[in-house]
């Protein structure tokens, strides 16, 4: 009788080589090395250095994209074109980052399989480049020149605009933080003595707390923010419930309505905004802009 699939896949590690075999010759040498027994082999091996988290998402990746279609092949026999067949799959539903993810996992675990000896050859070692890949999209920033105008007009912007949206949007600007990371900022989290803002590992995709030196421009900012919402755990607290942080929302909306007033101010052609992204001497032109 054939060997069927089910046979294939329900075939369990022994304590020696086993070779399993049918009535048309084919053989089978079982030795427990399948790539579903050496992803979960890696996967624990590396789990110690993820976030619970981060550990999660890597095993439910597998499971879901890879397992089902490679989880019972031997480690030996896997190719190139099986492991691009899996990511065109991925690729398919138009999970472009899932499936460079996926195709980076299965890079490490038959990495993991040539440092312990059940693979000499990494058969995912030449993809890199196979996979398609998203046209980006550039923001328009600004040119070194202007960024000393933009702050002053962001400062301005205050008697026009709700003040602690504002103060949010430029502490957002001299430290250079993710929004959902300042939204979130509690009172506790600031050292002012030593001008450190340490953000905790369990608001960042980190293991380890993020530290954030504060500017004296960053201070003068909080300084205004301390007589409004201290009194609070959050730094920038929702106008509705003060235990929830400011909506997304409101600081996109605060931050259109003063970036539509500051291009007004430009009509006449003086600005000479490029199309870009903020480079690495961005954060040197803010800092250089404002001073200190």
């Amino acid at each position: 009788m054939a060997l069927t699939d089910t046979q294939i896949r329900q075939l369990k590690p022994q304590d020696k080589d086993v070779w399993v075999t049918d009535e048309k010759g084919l053989r089978l040498l079982d030795t427990g090395n399948t790539f579903g027994v050496l992803a979960r082999e890696w996967w624990e091996q590396q789990r110690g250095t993820w976030t619970a988290d981060h550990s999660a998402r890597v095993w439910g990746r597998l499971e879901s994209d890879v397992l089902p279609t490679l989880g019972s092949e031997p480690i030996l026999g896997i190719q190139p074109q099986e492991v691009i067949a899996v990511v065109r799959k991925i690729e398919q539903r138009d999970a472009l980052d899932v499936a460079s993810r996926v195709l980076q996992d299965i890079r490490r675990i038959c990495r993991y399989a040539v440092q312990t000896g059940r693979l000499t050859q990494n058969p995912a070692t030449e993809l890199t480049g196979i996979l398609k890949t998203r046209i980006s999209n550039h923001r328009h920033s600004l040119p070194r020149e202007e960024l000393p105008g933009f702050l002053q007009a962001l400062e301005k912007y205050g008697d026009r605009g709700r003040l602690l949206p504002q103060l949010a949007i430029q502490l957002l600007v001299l430290t250079f933080v993710r929004s959902g990371e300042l939204r979130g900022a509690r009172w506790e989290e600031f050292d002012l003595g030593d001008r450190l803002w340490r953000i905790p590992a369990s608001r960042m995709k980190m293991r380890s707390d993020h530290l954030v030196p504060l500017s004296l421009q960053a201070m003068a900012v909080i300084a205004q923010v301390q007589p409004i919402t201290s009194r609070f755990a959050l730094v920038f607290p929702s106008e509705r419930n003060r235990q929830e942080p400011m909506s997304d929302n409101t600081m996109r909306r605060e931050m259109m309505q003063w970036w539509g007033n500051y291009l007004d101010q430009l009509r006449s052609g003086s600005s000479n905004v490029v199309p870009g992204r903020f480079g690495a001497g961005s954060r040197a032109s803010v800092t250089g802009a404002r001073g200190g």
